[in-house]
């Protein structure tokens, strides 16, 4: 449907995560409200800004038409909302190329999916430079970002730091193993990150490969946040017709500090990620600290005994099963 006078705001919602969305008169999205931050509820920011026509910080989304030209005029050409999941779709006002942004809703664990599409019928092949799964504006609180990063040996070490003007970004060029010195997941909170008390935004990539995590205090103070895939030696060709889809960026919301929003994240993993999440695993037995690469047949199922009368049910042959080089 095309948003009328009466018709131009959506809503979503995923317990007491609420996210507004409103279309300015010349059709263009803007989002005005997230729950718990200080979001300028009258004017709004651009939901989902796009290089090459005056916004002139991080965008979400930048593409090479198929006649060069570098510019995006996205206005809202329709919203369907059914039960939890909401597409806006948005259509270039000179091409023929529409971007569609997908929110999936979880109300019970204050949950929120969301990614984008990108199709068109152009004369012959776009190049999508950068195409992010999220962008959020997140007001102009005094906000808190932590990470967890480190190395072998010494991973996940969490960190914390206040935002201030300018960029902070947060990412992996590595295209494998792209958690190795940082974690493709954030925390963003209001004041302090505390465990049973305050605003809390945790996002996480659900994508092994390349990401980029880019938080942006504008000079206004508004905060903006952009996540997905990161666009480094990434363009991606895309011919008429063939859509391209974003790996989903997951938002979990909560009031009561991190423990809230830890426990309905875990809640979500096994209920939405895990096959047979609820299932219990089997207690399993790894030889690498025991053997290391120095092991034989013998080695190895002297093993076997021992695990067995501590309770273990499943033995991992680790590395060294290849033999002598």
């Amino acid at each position: 449907m095309l948003p009328s006078d009466t018709e131009n705001l959506w809503t979503i919602s995923a317990g007491d995560l609420s996210i507004q969305f409103v279309s300015d008169e010349n059709q263009r999205l803007l989002q005005r409200v997230f729950s718990g931050f200080q979001t300028e509820e009258a004017k709004g920011q651009p939901a989902f800004p796009g290089a090459g026509n005056g916004w002139v910080f991080e965008p979400a989304v930048d593409i090479i038409h198929a006649d060069g030209n570098a510019s995006l005029d996205l206005r809202v050409a329709g919203v369907e909302q059914a039960e939890n999941l909401t597409c806006i779709t948005l259509r270039d006002d000179q091409y023929e190329l529409t971007l569609d942004i997908f929110f999936k809703a979880l109300p019970q664990l204050k949950v929120i999916e969301t990614w984008t599409q990108v199709s068109h019928q152009e004369a012959s092949a776009i190049r999508i430079q950068a195409l992010a799964s999220a962008s959020f504006d997140l007001g102009s609180d005094e906000l808190y970002l932590t990470q967890f990063c480190g190395d072998w040996a010494n991973e996940a070490n969490m960190v914390e730091e206040k935002l201030t003007p300018g960029i902070k970004v947060l990412d992996s060029k590595l295209g494998v193993r792209a958690h190795q010195f940082r974690a493709p997941w954030v925390i963003v909170s209001k004041g302090t990150l505390k465990e049973n008390e305050g605003i809390v935004l945790a996002g996480s990539l659900a994508w092994s490969g390349s990401y980029k995590f880019s938080f942006e205090k504008l000079p206004e103070g508004s905060t903006r946040v952009i996540a997905g895939i990161n666009p480094f030696a990434s363009t991606y060709v895309l011919e008429p017709g063939e859509i391209f889809e974003t790996p989903k960026m997951v938002w979990a919301y909560g009031n009561r500090g991190v423990a809230e929003v830890s426990q309905n994240l875990h809640c979500y993993v096994r209920n939405n990620v895990l096959r047979d999440g609820q299932r219990l695993r089997n207690t399993l037995l790894n030889n690498w600290e025991a053997t290391f690469f120095d092991f034989d047949e013998a080695k190895i199922v002297s093993l076997f005994q021992g695990a067995k009368d501590l309770g273990m049910e499943l033995f991992l042959l680790d590395d060294g099963w290849f033999g002598e080089k």
